[in-house]
């Protein structure tokens, strides 16, 4: 495993809290043959629009050796899958049109929503 990303697990108060709390999403870790080559980070929340339970997913990171070998592909299924048995309707996540990951994104089902999402940080 990446010593950078155990760093970032132990450091971070952010991520820990989201850690202890399942309702609020969690982390996976993307293995090949025992190995870690990625992770999908998923928030939660809801949406009447959903009718109930909606997934962001909001990182998932593939090492650029696993890259174009079917991680990605089988990160997304794997998630839908997982987060299905959790009650959850609707996975999103946001992409910058220039992100080569887009061409994944849309095999895997997702499509592009007549919406604009704008922030607000408070």
């Amino acid at each position: 495993m990446n010593e950078g990303w155990v760093l970032v697990l132990e450091d971070n108060e952010d991520l820990r809290e989201m850690l202890v709390d399942p309702s609020l999403g969690g982390v996976w870790m993307i293995e090949d043959a025992g190995a870690v080559v990625g992770y999908a980070f998923i928030s939660l929340s809801f949406d009447l629009e959903f009718a109930g339970r909606e997934a962001w997913l909001t990182e998932l990171f593939i090492d650029d050796a696993a890259r174009g070998r079917g991680a990605g592909t089988f990160a997304l299924d794997a998630l839908a899958s997982v987060l299905r048995g959790l009650g959850v309707h609707a996975m999103h996540l946001q992409v910058r049109a220039d992100n080569p990951a887009l061409r994944l994104y849309e095999r895997a089902g997702f499509t592009k929503v007549p919406r604009l999402i704008m922030s607000r940080k408070l």
